[in-house]
């Protein structure tokens, strides 16, 4: 939708209806339980990585808005468990992770670092002690866009 004002395109009805879709979606959706199949199913009881990241993955600043608009409560209420399930969530690559995995998958510290800063509108100066190092040498997004958030937040 900002692509389309840069561009200088006129608004599309069609894609601004999509877009009320997909955020209506995501904000029913939203729930810090895991999904039952995860329980029913004996060969996905380990598929539980992403629980913690599930709802904040593709985060953009509009689902931003939105959640805490219309799920602030609820968004609180996950980061809480989160944070007690994966105590070192903002750690890149740390080194532990459910099941038999070796290695956290790079969506915790990225996903939950942008609900505290968007959602929660957590402060600079507590999000700047989240920022952990790149997970990869050259070209980690994840942490670049995180970064870049701290950045337009601006030091005290």
């Amino acid at each position: 939708m900002e692509l389309q004002k840069l561009a200088g395109l006129a608004p599309s009805p069609a894609i601004e209806s999509e877009k009320n879709t997909l955020l209506n979606l995501r904000m029913s959706t939203f729930t810090n339980n895991a999904p039952s199949v995860v329980y029913s199913e004996f060969t996905s009881f380990y598929c539980r990585a992403l629980n913690s990241s599930r709802n904040f993955m593709y985060m953009s600043p509009e689902l931003a808005t939105a959640m805490r608009t219309n799920i602030l409560s609820e968004v609180q209420t996950a980061l809480i468990e989160y944070e007690a399930n994966t105590p070192y969530w903002f750690v890149s690559r740390f080194e532990g992770v459910f099941g038999e995995g070796v290695i956290t998958p790079f969506y915790d510290y990225h996903t939950i670092f942008q609900a505290k800063a968007l959602i929660l509108q957590e402060p600079y100066n507590k999000l700047v002690n989240y920022l952990d190092v790149p997970a990869v040498p050259i070209g980690d997004l994840y942490y670049i866009q995180n970064l870049i958030t701290l950045i337009e937040m601006g030091s005290p």
